[in-house]
């Protein structure tokens, strides 16, 4: 690799760690050159627009996801039924708690798309036809799968909390799963929120908008995804779900 080639790649890290504090909703190649001890005229020797910048990022990001899946699907060739599930799971959580701010751009990357990259729906067909020949694991129980692997990853720490496996054995509906929250009040704390700290957070002002038209018991991921241009999925990589969503809108007061 030349120096060259080695800086760019120092620019592109930087850009995953910069950008990915305000989730991609307010980049600026200013912050991104400081970062890295440059002008932003000096930043163009090696990226001529920021267009260019999130495109070889979205090709860093898909590159590490393709080695990652490809060697995924070789070592499972030889598992089956819990061994296939275990592995699974347990690889994916490692690997997306250590790659989190690439998923995060990708996410960001195809916000609004009914389908993601075209090589990871590629390969997550490859895993669903795997998971049904090898543990009998139909499409829709390989997503419950995923589902677990983000909230376990994304979850606060503090009391010890069921673990994956414990949530898949007590199935969809587990009370560990669906732990409804405090909507009443909620909704009393709402009152006295001030709305103008979220204008500059596109993500947060509608999390908010929907707590105040759906009054309560009608709030899901899904309307605040809608909203906001995001797929409901994608919101897993900023809260394993409804209830962290409506406590981060609450802390940021």
């Amino acid at each position: 690799m030349t120096k060259h080639e080695a800086r760019k790649k120092e620019i592109l890290e930087s850009a995953f760690r910069i950008w990915g504090k305000c989730r991609y909703l307010n980049t600026s190649l200013s912050d991104l050159a400081s970062d890295r001890n440059l002008t932003k005229q000096a930043l163009y020797r090696y990226f001529s627009s920021k267009e260019e910048i999130e495109s070889a990022m979205e090709e860093l990001a898909i590159e590490r996801y393709k080695r990652y899946s490809e060697s995924l699907f070789t070592l499972l060739s030889d598992l089956k039924n819990d061994d296939f599930i275990r592995t699974y799971t347990n690889k994916n959580i490692e690997f997306v708690s250590q790659n989190r701010r690439y998923l995060g751009f990708l996410a960001y990357r195809y916000r609004g798309k009914k389908e993601g990259h075209e090589l990871a729906r590629r390969q997550m067909d490859l895993f669903s036809k795997a998971a049904m020949e090898r543990a009998g694991i139909p499409s829709t129980a390989l997503r419950y799968l995923n589902s677990l692997t983000f909230m376990i990853v994304h979850r606060k720490p503090g009391k010890k909390k069921a673990g994956w496996e414990e949530l898949w054995n007590e199935g969809f509906c587990s009370r560990k799963v669906v732990n409804q929250p405090d909507y009443d009040g909620i909704l009393q704390r709402a009152s006295g929120l001030d709305f103008d700290i979220y204008k500059d957070d596109p993500l947060m002002q509608a999390v908010v908008d929907t707590v105040m038209e759906e009054a309560g018991n009608e709030i899901s991921l899904g309307k605040v995804a809608r909203r906001v241009g995001l797929s409901k999925s994608s919101l897993y990589n900023y809260w394993p779900g409804k209830e962290a969503m409506l406590t981060d809108v609450l802390n940021r007061q």
